[in-house]
Parts: structure tokens; C-alpha cells; sequence
């Protein structure tokens, strides 16, 4: 079937409107930057036992004012196996521009060799450091200053 002059001239002028839709910017939309913050803690060969209160640090002083998405979630990657572990999150929801959020070291993890990754904007991934079984920690120093760093504020 051969297209009629009026189907012609309907088909070019609806690929003009919609190429005249397209090239309109769109006044609500606001400006926004990803945001990559570096993780600080866990630290480079930092030890995390199973079961145990750790803090998740990263740097916030470059936050844009707008960011993509400013909820986090904190995963761990394991390097012994090259993979994320994204069934298994430490922490969901919390705001990306908090800087630290404190979490309980899970029991169901395989010791080994991690680095935590801190999702918001992007993925950005921390040191590597260790997560061991709960049974090797040595319980006769728990009450040492340095037990003090990740107490909730």
C-alpha cells in the first residue's frame, strides 16, 4: 500500500512536534551532582569480629548541595572472592550526608577479607580489612578506652 499525501505530511508533522518537545528544557528539574565521599573507617588492616558494634566512616566536606540520591546503604565487598555482597546489606536508609553510621558486624558473613562499599550517588569502596569469627576475640581487655570510639552520639 502506497502512503497517501495526507499520511505523509501527518507523519512529518509529528516527528517535528516531538523533536520540538524534546528540545524544550524542563524548568523544574534542578541541578544535581553525583557524590562519591571516601570511606575513612573500617581502616586499612582494622580487624571487625563477628557480632560486635562497629562505626562506618566516610568523608562528607565536598558534599554538593544537590545530590542524586542521598540515601545510603552500606555493603560489603569480599575480596577473597571478588564479589559484592548485596543480599546481605549492613545498613539501608540512613542520610549519605551523616558522615559515620554505627552497625552490628553480622553473624551470617564468612571471615575473611572485605571492604566495606558505601552506595548513595555511587559506589565507592573503602580499605581492605578483616571480619573474623567472634570466638577469637580476646574478652579480658572490654572495658579498654578504645572500646569508646563507636558509642551513638
Amino acid at each position: 500500500m502506497r502512503p497517501t499525501l495526507s499520511s505523509t505530511i501527518l507523519g512529518a508533522t509529528f516527528a517535528m512536534v516531538a523533536t520540538m518537545v524534546m528540545a524544550v528544557p524542563i524548568a523544574s528539574l534542578e541541578r544535581r551532582d553525583v557524590f562519591s565521599p571516601p570511606v575513612i573507617r573500617p581502616g586499612a588492616g582494622e580487624v571487625w569480629p563477628k557480632g560486635t558494634w562497629q562505626m562506618v566512616v566516610w568523608n562528607t566536606t565536598n558534599a554538593p548541595e544537590q545530590i542524586t540520591n542521598p540515601v545510603g546503604k552500606i555493603i560489603l565487598r569480599s575480596v577473597d572472592k571478588g564479589r559484592l555482597l548485596l543480599d546481605k546489606p549492613l545498613a539501608t536508609g540512613f542520610n549519605i550526608l551523616d558522615g559515620k553510621y554505627n552497625l552490628t558486624v553480622r553473624n551470617d558473613i564468612d571471615a575473611g577479607q572485605y571492604q566495606v562499599v558505601l552506595m548513595g550517588d555511587s559506589g565507592n569502596w573503602g580499605p581492605t580489612f578483616s571480619i573474623i569469627d567472634s570466638s577469637f576475640v580476646d574478652q579480658t581487655d572490654s572495658d579498654s578506652e578504645e572500646d569508646d570510639w563507636y558509642s551513638e552520639e
